[in-house]
């Protein structure tokens, strides 16, 4: 298939990532291809899917446009995402780069628009755009101008206490994101947190609010439940998880020697690690409750689990 004229941007580079997710590659790796700029390599990356992604992906890049600079990498074994986002380390230099997931679908003008907003807001580390919700069968669940948008500014109180948007199904960073901190550690899930602090810690952070991805939801939400116990585990869990992006949060910090963000961190790992260890008897929550009260004066925090919880 030929496209002439399309522009290139020899400064962006668009990684898809693909784990599972056959039903929707027509739809999805296309949006891609039909972009109204191009990037200067598309890195197609699938994760040794077990359904017939890989056959898919080959046989969508048959017709791919002539010109656009393809690589696609298939995995012989499967190594998780943030694993493959640490082998592009060192690959990049200089570049934005651009992800998306298999199974969401990026608008015509994705990569025009994040590159425009780079480089009008003096190319941020990290730049973060909008999204329409849509089910697994593609339809709208929420659109864009209907889905409260980001409104608090990326300091760092607000990154350490997740009041921002991170948003990483619509996100691109620059390359020294990966390429000036430690590889991300492999208990790592929520590695567009991670890049929230990295971003702060270099060239700083900027939300555009415009639609540039339909994001896919699997329709199960681990922030809806009803019942005490499930409240429970979803709190410890969340938890659990934000101590792990805190540890990497502390050697970023220390990587780049920042002793004030590294005591922020510290902070609020102590926060982490009450709710990570809150037990789930009534009594014995109540008495942690006042034990941490008591060590740090934090009574909104305490307050909260016990809310929560009661």
């Amino acid at each position: 298939m030929a496209r002439d004229n399309i522009p290139v941007l020899e400064e962006v580079v668009y990684a898809f990532f693909c784990y599972k997710q056959s039903d929707y590659l027509e739809q999805t790796l296309s949006s891609v291809l039909q972009q109204t700029v191009w990037p200067s390599k598309l890195l197609i990356l699938d994760d040794c899917s077990p359904d017939d992604s890989h056959e898919k992906i080959l046989s969508i890049l048959e017709s791919a446009p002539e010109g656009l600079n393809i690589e696609y990498r298939h995995n012989e074994k499967n190594i998780g995402l943030v694993s493959q986002l640490n082998s592009l380390r060192g690959q990049y230099e200089g570049k934005l780069i651009i992800g998306q997931a298999g199974d969401d679908v990026a608008m015509p003008t994705r990569i025009e628009e994040t590159y425009r907003a780079w480089l009008d807001n003096g190319k941020p580390s990290l730049i973060i755009g909008s999204y329409d919700k849509i089910s697994e069968q593609g339809d709208i669940i929420e659109a864009f101008e209907s889905i409260k948008q980001n409104k608090k500014p990326y300091t760092l109180e607000n990154i350490l206490n997740r009041k921002c948007a991170v948003d990483g199904c619509c996100a691109a960073f620059t390359s020294n994101i990966l390429d000036e901190f430690d590889p991300y550690h492999k208990d790592i899930i929520n590695e567009d947190r991670i890049n929230v602090l990295r971003a702060f810690l270099l060239n700083g952070v900027h939300h555009e609010p415009k639609r540039w991805i339909q994001y896919r939801l699997g329709g199960i939400s681990t922030f809806a439940k009803e019942t005490r116990k499930d409240k429970y585990d979803n709190t410890v869990i969340n938890a659990q998880r934000e101590l792990q992006d805190l540890k990497m949060n502390l050697r970023d910090a220390q990587c780049k020697g920042s002793h004030h963000v590294a005591e922020m961190v510290k902070k609020r790992m102590v926060v982490a690690e009450f709710m990570a260890s809150i037990p789930s008897e009534p009594l014995a929550l109540y008495q942690s409750a006042l034990r941490y009260f008591l060590k740090t004066r934090d009574y909104r925090t305490a307050l909260k689990v016990l809310r929560r919880l009661k």
